[in-house]
């Protein structure tokens, strides 16, 4: 199949930009964008969370933004002449649209109970800490939903929520609030004022084992099984079902000097999964490999691969990534050039 794969010069180009730009976006942009509004600070924000939480994470936004090394990725990835060309630029930019500035925000924890579907409203919050004008964060929420927020006493708090209550915040102090379903914001609530009990056990114990890093997450009992992951990729002898077997799995990025690094730990039930999962991964790497790119992308291709290390200890699954600062600056210039 891979024989009869014919792909010219300009084709294959693109092909390597668009890999340069989404391991790019994986690293650093993601972080940004998708949890911009948590963070790490000097508070025990992870104590408030509640017992039925079985997905918990953190990151330090303010680190990530005040980082030079981060604002100087950005500054260099490709935009079109009317995108922001700065990382202030862009965080300007988002505050003007959104009445929200991101760098007001020190750290915040995110947390889920995965069991609850979304047919039944979900179970999703976030704690945030930082140094915010609440009235202002309050308009900015209901700017962006497009309605005015309801207020209802609760234990003392006063929660704002839109009309069907998907979408709650709570002020918890001057300097921290709560935002998510009703029901969770709830339960924080009465979790910080000693009426619910805090989240412990093998999620919060793994969360600390993972130390200060700038974005972590933990997640108990993935269940991938045969409702949300497929038995197979169309077209493909790949065979996913080993994944349904994850009973625990960990993310973690840091960053130390101008190295910038990823780690995924995935704990199988058994190690026959486990195997089978690294025989799985190393089967898409080597696929990979096998693309056919240009002949000055093929070096890249190598160099970013060679930086993947799969390793398997019984029924658990270590899959890392490192990488420096500048080397993301030459993928970057290299897929500006190509």
């Amino acid at each position: 199949m891979l024989d009869s794969v014919e792909i010219n010069t300009r084709k294959g180009r693109r092909m390597l930009k668009k890999l340069v730009f989404l391991l790019v976006t994986m690293l650093i942009v993601a972080p940004l964008i998708i949890l911009a509004g948590c963070s790490g600070g000097t508070l025990d924000l992870v104590a408030f969370v509640p017992q039925k939480a079985n997905l918990v994470g953190e990151i330090n936004v303010s680190q990530i933004l005040s980082d030079e090394d981060f604002a100087d990725i950005y500054d260099r990835l490709p935009k079109e002449n009317e995108d922001p060309q700065t990382l202030r630029e862009a965080l300007d930019a988002f505050e003007n649209d959104s009445g929200i500035d991101l760098r007001d925000f020190e750290r915040g924890v995110l947390f889920s109970d995965t069991l609850v579907s979304g047919d039944d409203g979900g179970y999703f919050g976030v704690i945030i800490e930082g140094d915010f004008d609440r009235e202002d964060l309050l308009n900015a929420l209901e700017s962006s939903m497009g309605e005015e927020l309801d207020v209802d006493e609760y234990k003392g708090y006063d929660i704002y929520s839109n009309e069907d209550e998907t979408s709650a915040v709570a002020f918890l102090s001057p300097s921290v609030f709560v935002m998510g379903q009703i029901s969770p914001v709830k339960d924080v609530i009465q979790v910080k004022d000693g009426n619910r009990e805090a989240l412990g056990g093998d999620v919060i114990e793994t969360y600390n084992e993972l130390g200060d890093t700038l974005i972590k997450m933990v997640s108990l009992q993935a269940y991938l099984g045969e409702e949300t992951l497929p038995d197979s990729l169309p077209g493909l002898p790949i065979d996913l079902s080993p994944f349904a077997d994850i009973e625990k799995s960990t993310l973690v990025l840091n960053k130390q000097g101008h190295t910038i690094s990823m780690e995924t730990k995935l704990y199988f039930s058994n190690s026959e999964s486990a195997e089978s999962a690294e025989n799985l991964v190393s089967f898409i790497e080597l696929l990979v490999d096998m693309l056919p790119v240009p002949e000055e992308g093929q070096n890249l291709v190598a160099e970013l691969l060679g930086k993947l290390d799969i390793e398997r200890d019984g029924s658990l699954l270590t899959i890392s990534f490192e990488i420096t600062v500048s080397e993301i600056e030459d993928i970057i210039e290299s897929g500006n050039t190509a």
